[in-house]
C-alpha cells in the first residue's frame, strides 16, 4: 500500500475511511527460466486497488456489544511449573488441531451432498 498511499496519509485517515489492495484473480502462477518471474508484468499479480468511506451501522455494534456479557472470560492460565505450561499447552493444540479436522470432514461431507 506504501506506493499507493503513503503511511502518514493512512493514519492520518478519518474514522470510516479505508484503503487496499486486493487479488483481482487466482490463476495458477507461471514461472520463467529457473523458477523466475517478473511480478510487474505478470497477470497473475494484477491488483485492484481502494479508498472509501465505510457505512457501519452502529446501532448493530451497540447490540452486538450488549450481547458480548453473556460470553464467558477466556481461560487464564497460572502455570506452576515449565512442564505443567507444556503439558497443558499441547493438550490445547491437540484439541485445535482435532476441532480444525471435524470442521473440515463437516465441510467435506457437505460438499458431496
Amino acid at each position: 500500500m506504501d506506493s499507493l498511499v503513503p503511511d502518514s496519509k493512512i493514519a492520518d485517515m478519518p474514522t470510516g475511511w479505508i484503503c487496499g489492495q486486493t487479488a483481482r484473480d487466482f490463476i495458477k502462477t507461471k514461472t520463467g527460466r529457473s523458477g523466475s518471474m517478473d511480478i510487474q508484468e505478470t497477470e497473475e499479480f494484477k491488483t485492484s486497488k481502494f479508498f472509501c468511506k465505510t457505512d457501519f451501522d452502529t446501532a448493530e455494534f451497540a447490540k452486538d456489544e450488549k450481547a458480548y456479557a453473556q460470553y464467558p472470560l477466556p481461560k487464564f492460565y497460572n502455570f506452576p511449573s515449565v512442564e505443567a505450561r507444556e503439558r497443558i499447552l499441547y493438550a490445547n493444540f491437540l484439541k485445535v488441531n482435532q476441532e480444525v479436522k471435524d470442521m473440515i470432514a463437516e465441510i467435506q461431507e457437505f460438499c458431496k451432498k
